[in-house]
């Protein structure tokens, strides 16, 4: 056989890596996952993490630092499949607490595999989702305030004037106000610096901010839950006084909407102050993994790749 027809790869067995047969040795890798049973403890964190554009459930031990199973799906049948075939039902009964986020998914696939432990839902997911909701009252109220002005400015086009939007007391535009008010709702009060400060004196004199200071100082009293060392029976009663002072403000939808979503998921909220339990780790595995193929960024073998995380991290 010439060069030529080696070259492109006729003839060439399928052991041959320039066939156009071969496969990778890591292929199952891919397709499947892997999951090492020695790193199993009592005390684990899930959740998903977004690899060359597709989702891995990610098990992992803090304990140990080290990842249990990494599952090329979110689909239950298919993680909670791949982890009973490697790890028995008496070693997961030996699991007593699995940290996790807000997902149905996330919650039904430890509920199957770890019916023994305890799910205690992530503080910083919980407080994720109110801050998404008090940001959308920031944005209604915004999207207003740009119609109004907007009106204002082509009113003023046809009368062939100039026009001057209104300044508040800290000098700024109530478009200008209301958009720099986001990264301030962010942040927790006492961080707070003196312009931000100054803005919160002219948003409580502003009827028309009214929404927004109410729902700031509801997520202010989230906060002091949360930091608050308490039991868990007395953290059931300091959420019960916050989804009672929610109540009084029918009127904000998105206030409402975050009332419900913490009241839904309570239970595992409350496991939280048992053992203050985060997914902490879980976060911290996944910029390492993102920086670890980012440092490699024109390294083609995903394959290969995969084989190496799991021999670092698991």
């Amino acid at each position: 056989m010439d060069a030529h027809c080696k070259r492109i790869g006729i003839g060439c067995t399928k052991e041959d890596p320039r066939s156009r047969y071969y496969t990778s040795p890591y292929h199952d890798l891919w397709e499947k996952g892997f999951v090492n049973k020695e790193n199993i403890g009592p005390r684990l964190t899930i959740d998903e993490v977004n690899l060359w554009n597709q989702v891995y459930t990610i098990l992992a031990n803090p304990e140990k630092n080290k990842i249990v199973a990494l599952i090329p799906w979110v689909k239950s049948s298919i993680v909670t499949e791949a982890i009973r075939k490697e790890i028995s039902f008496e070693e997961r009964l030996k699991v007593r607490e699995v940290t996790l986020d807000m997902s149905p998914t996330m919650d039904f696939i430890v509920g199957e595999l770890f019916p023994q432990a305890k799910r205690t839902l992530d503080r910083f997911h919980v407080t994720k989702n109110v801050l998404e909701d008090i940001q959308s009252i920031r944005m209604r109220s915004k999207t207003l305030i740009k119609d109004e002005e907007l009106q204002k400015e082509e009113q003023c086009k046809i009368a062939r004037m100039r026009y001057i939007p209104r300044k508040l007391e800290n000098g700024e535009t109530r478009l200008d106000f209301i958009t720099r008010l986001r990264y301030q709702l962010f942040e927790r009060r006492k961080d707070w610096g003196e312009y931000q400060i100054k803005r919160w004196e002219v948003l409580k004199i502003h009827s028309e901010f009214d929404e927004i200071r109410i729902s700031y100082e509801l997520l202010e009293k989230f906060y002091e839950i949360y930091d608050s060392k308490v039991s868990w029976e007395q953290a059931r009663s300091l959420w019960q006084d916050w989804f009672q002072r929610i109540s009084k403000h029918e009127a904000i939808k998105e206030l409402q909407n975050a009332g419900r979503t913490v009241k839904n998921h309570l239970e595992g909220i409350l496991n939280y102050f048992g053992t203050r339990s985060t997914n902490a780790f879980a976060e911290w595995l996944h910029s390492r993994i993102r920086r670890m193929i980012s440092n490699v960024r024109w390294f083609k073998n995903k394959h290969y790749m995969l084989y190496r995380i799991m021999k670092i991290f698991a």
